[in-house]
C-alpha cells in the first residue's frame, strides 16, 4: 500500500499540487514510511515525528521537512496546531490503517481527523481490510476522502440502510467505481503446482500431536 501510495504522490510532488506528506497512523508504520520513502525517492526522506513538543514547534519546523508521521491520538489532542499547519502547506493527508478509524458513530479519533480532512489539498486512505465488519464501516473512511460532499449522505441515514442492506443497491453505484480487483491472471502468474512432501514428525512433535 505504501509503495503505490507514493508512486501516486510522486505524480502530485512533480506537478506542484502538494509539497507535504503527513501520515496519521500506527506508530509501526512510521519506519516502513521512511524506508519505502526512500526506495521509491532513491533518497531519505527528510522526516518529522510529531509528538506534543514538536507539534508545539510546528510553525517553525515545518518548511524544513518533507514527511510529517503522527499516530491517531496526537492528531485528536492537537486538531487545531494540525489545521494551521493544513492551511499553510499544500499537504497530502494520508490516513494508514484507516480501517482503526472506521466507527461511523465517531469517537475522538474519527471525530478530529475527520475535522483535519477539509483543510488538505489532497487525502488519501489505506487499509488492507477497509470493511471488517460490515459496509457500516465505510462510511468515516469515504467522508475523509471527500469531506465536503458526503458521498454516502448523512451518517445515521446510511447507517440504518446498511445495517438492514448493506451496501445495497442504493449506494452501489457510489462505491463500485472506487473498487478494483487485481487477479493472477493480470499478472501473467504460472499455474500453482501442489508437490506433496511427506514430513514424518520428531518424536516430541508426535507425542504432541497424539
Amino acid at each position: 500500500k505504501t509503495t503505490i501510495a507514493l508512486a501516486g504522490i510522486s505524480n502530485l510532488i512533480d506537478e506542484k499540487k502538494i509539497e507535504k506528506i503527513l501520515v496519521i497512523g500506527p506508530t509501526a508504520s512510521f519506519l516502513p514510511w521512511e524506508q519505502e520513502f526512500q526506495i521509491c525517492f532513491g533518497r531519505k526522506p527528510s522526516t518529522l515525528r510529531l509528538n506534543g513538543d514538536v507539534i508545539n514547534n510546528l510553525e517553525h519546523l515545518a518548511p524544513s521537512y518533507e514527511l510529517f508521521l503522527l499516530h491517531y491520538q496526537t492528531a485528536s489532542l492537537y486538531t487545531n496546531k494540525l489545521i494551521s499547519f493544513l492551511k499553510k502547506h499544500k499537504t497530502i493527508l494520508i490516513v494508514d490503517e484507516s480501517h482503526r478509524i472506521k466507527n461511523p458513530k465517531g469517537g475522538k479519533w474519527a471525530n478530529n481527523i475527520l475535522s483535519l480532512a477539509p483543510f488538505a489539498e489532497r487525502r488519501m486512505v489505506l487499509s488492507g481490510t477497509p470493511m471488517p465488519n460490515d459496509a457500516r464501516d465505510l462510511w468515516t473512511q469515504l467522508t475523509i476522502l471527500w469531506p465536503n460532499d458526503f458521498p454516502l449522505g448523512p451518517v445515521s441515514p446510511y447507517v440504518r440502510y446498511a445495517i438492514n442492506h448493506g451496501i445495497g443497491s442504493r449506494f452501489k453505484d457510489r462505491i463500485e467505481p472506487l473498487f478494483t480487483r487485481i487477479t493472477k491472471q493480470d499478472l501473467g502468474l504460472p499455474d500453482v503446482e501442489i508437490i506433496p512432501v511427506i514430513c514424518p514428525m520428531q518424536p516430541i512433535q508426535e507425542q504432541i500431536y497424539q
